[in-house]
């Protein structure tokens, strides 16, 4: 069992991520996105816009790759029990190659389930760009422990 109040008060640094190019048209072609503006320079700036666009989805990996799965561990919960529940974004602004974004997660809720044979742990994680909102994401995981025999 975790500590509610502990897993609330979790910090993480937050990190900065430089956006590149060429990591933005290796996803957009592991996710088949359609929209080439994710994946060519010249389309993105026929459509109007200064670089490649991040892909909505891109900003998850954004936060495996500074943060990666810390919180999980730093929570004590084993990597074999989660499950992923659920994950939102809310999108304030685009976000383009060459963009340097900061990463800040934290943990806003701990509740759980039968009998504390399931943990929820909801993170939310705010993604800028020189102080300006990006993205908000949110996720749910889930951890499934065995009930003591």
């Amino acid at each position: 069992m975790i500590d509610r109040a502990g897993a609330l008060a979790l910090s993480f640094e937050p990190a900065d991520l430089l956006v590149s190019r060429g990591r933005l048209q290796l996803f957009a072609g592991v996710v088949d996105e359609p929209n080439p503006i994710h994946s060519q320079v010249d389309a993105a700036r026929r459509a109007g816009h200064r670089d490649l666009v991040v892909p909505p989805t891109y900003f998850f990996s954004m936060e495996l790759e500074t943060h990666g799965l810390v919180y999980v561990e730093r929570l004590g919960i084993s990597i074999s029990s989660i499950l992923h529940g659920e994950q939102a974004f809310d999108y304030h602004a685009l976000c383009y190659a060459s963009d340097v974004v900061t990463i800040a997660p934290r943990v806003v809720d701990y509740y759980e389930k039968r009998g504390g044979t399931m943990a929820f742990v909801v993170k939310e994680t705010r993604f800028t760009r020189a102080g300006q909102d990006l993205a908000t994401a949110r996720s749910t995981i889930i951890s499934v422990n065995q009930p003591a025999a």
